[in-house]
C-alpha cells in the first residue's frame, strides 16, 4: 500500500517493517483483543478508499468502515473521516453509498444497544476513564494494563448502587456512576 501510494520501495519497506517490529502489535497480536483484527480492517478499509470507481466500491468501503466501527467504537471518527475523504475525492454520490452502507451494518448494533443498554453508544466512557484516573490506576498505569481493575471497579459499582438502594441498574448507569467518580476525582486532583 505504502509502495503504490508514495512510488517509493524505501517507504514501503520502512512502513513494512514499522508493522512487523511494532512491539505493540507483536505483544497485541497472541492477545485475545480485537486490536489485530481492528488494524487489518482499518489497512483494508484504506485500500478500499484509495480508489473508488464504482458504487459496489463504495459499498464496500462502507461496509470495511462499518467493521471497523463494530470492532472497535473508538474509531468512529476515522470511520465518519473516511466518508468524508470519500465525498472530497470521489463526489457526494459514492460518499452517500458508503455512508449507506455503513449505516446498514452499524444501525441496528446501535438500535440493539440503545434498547437493551440505554445508549447507542457503547457504555464504557466511565469505565475507560475511572480505570486510568482514579486513586485505583496510580500503582497500576502505566506499567500494567488497565483491565486489570475492571473486577474490582465492577464491585464498586454494585457496592455504590446497594448503597444508594438501586437493586437492579443498566450498564449506562454503572457507567455514569463511574463517569461522576472520575470527576470528582478530577476536581481533587487537577
Amino acid at each position: 500500500f505504502t509502495r503504490d501510494q508514495t512510488g517509493d520501495e524505501r517507504a514501503a519497506w520502512v512502513a513494512a517493517l514499522l508493522y512487523a517490529a511494532s512491539p505493540y502489535l507483536i505483544r497485541q497480536s497472541v492477545s485475545f483483543m480485537e486490536v489485530t483484527p481492528t488494524i487489518a480492517l482499518l489497512i483494508a478499509a484504506t485500500w478500499r478508499i484509495r480508489r473508488i470507481a464504482t458504487a459496489s466500491h463504495a459499498a464496500a468501503a462502507g461496509i470495511l468502515l462499518a467493521a471497523v466501527m463494530l470492532t472497535r467504537m473508538s474509531l468512529a471518527p476515522v470511520a465518519l473521516f473516511g466518508i468524508v475523504l470519500i465525498a472530497r475525492r470521489d463526489g457526494a454520490p459514492r460518499a452517500l453509498v458508503a455512508a449507506g452502507a455503513l449505516a446498514v451494518c452499524v444501525g441496528p448494533w446501535m438500535a440493539f444497544s440503545r434498547s437493551t443498554e440505554g445508549s447507542a453508544l457503547p457504555a464504557r466512557i466511565g469505565d475507560n476513564l475511572y480505570v486510568s484516573t482514579s486513586t485505583l490506576a496510580e500503582p497500576i498505569v502505566p506499567r500494567y494494563n488497565v483491565d486489570l481493575l475492571m473486577p474490582l471497579v465492577d464491585d464498586i459499582v454494585r457496592d455504590e448502587m446497594a448503597r444508594r438502594g438501586v437493586v437492579t441498574y443498566r450498564r449506562i448507569d454503572g457507567d455514569r456512576l463511574l463517569l461522576g467518580l472520575t470527576a470528582e476525582y478530577v476536581r481533587a486532583h487537577p
